[in-house]
């Protein structure tokens, strides 16, 4: 005899951009990775949330082309914008630039990435 699936079991929900951020910044949290290895993640994250929530193509560009173009489409507010425009120079510094952050720092990147996530789900 055959059982006929359940709705619950075919139901299956996959995990917004929001949900998949915050549990990918959490996992960067637990793992502490290197500085230099920690931003380059904590960047990827945050593209990788806006390609998937405002369907930008934020992993593909520049962080002055990407930028730009959030300047001109309207999809985030005056505050995200700055908050984002700080945050990703930043992270260039650190990969590019060499820039070595303290603890502080690396802190306050964690927490603007964080509350970039969390105040545009």
């Amino acid at each position: 005899m055959t059982k006929k699936p359940t709705a619950a079991a075919e139901t299956v929900v996959p995990p917004t951009a929001f949900e998949i951020a915050l549990a990918a910044l959490q996992r960067l949290r637990e793992e502490n990775p290197p500085v230099g290895v920690f931003y380059t993640r904590l960047s990827d994250v945050v593209r990788r949330y806006l390609e998937d929530r405002f369907q930008l193509r934020a992993p593909e560009r520049t962080t002055e082309e990407f930028l730009y173009e959030t300047s001109r489409n309207g999809l985030l507010s005056a505050e995200h914008k700055e908050l984002l425009g700080r945050f990703l120079q930043e992270c260039d510094l650190v990969k590019f630039a060499r820039l070595q952050p303290d603890d502080t720092d690396r802190q306050r990147a964690y927490d603007a990435a964080e509350k970039f996530v969390r105040e545009t789900p």
